[in-house]
């Protein structure tokens, strides 16, 4: 099962087993943690680090912790659907607004 097995929980892997099975897919912009788990996971053995990570929290700055959680899940549901990558990371976007989108923007129109 993939559940909680990807995005901010980060992932540590092997340089071996990740080059061996050719890395992240790269038409995923979004879910490719979910992607690359699947894959391995019909070859190896998962574990918890009982340890603490520092992760990104920038899309929390503009988005409410209810807001992420539920695009996530809603992007989930679509990927184990079947949805192709494109329409996972449009999707994506129209649910959360994104820091980079918005530094990109010009300031004056």
């Amino acid at each position: 099962m993939l559940w909680c097995r990807g995005g901010d929980q980060t992932l540590f892997i092997k340089k071996d087993v990740f080059e061996s099975n050719n890395g992240f897919n790269e038409e995923y912009v979004v879910m490719e943690d979910f992607e690359l788990i699947k894959r391995l996971w019909k070859k190896y053995k998962f574990g918890i680090i009982p340890k603490s990570v520092l992760v990104s929290a920038r899309k929390y700055e503009l988005n409410s912790y209810w807001q992420v959680n539920m695009a996530n899940l809603k992007i989930y549901k679509m990927f184990m659907k079947g949805f192709h990558p494109q329409i996972l990371k449009e999707k994506y976007h129209q649910l959360i607004k994104h820091p980079k989108e918005i530094n990109s923007q010009p300031l004056f129109k």
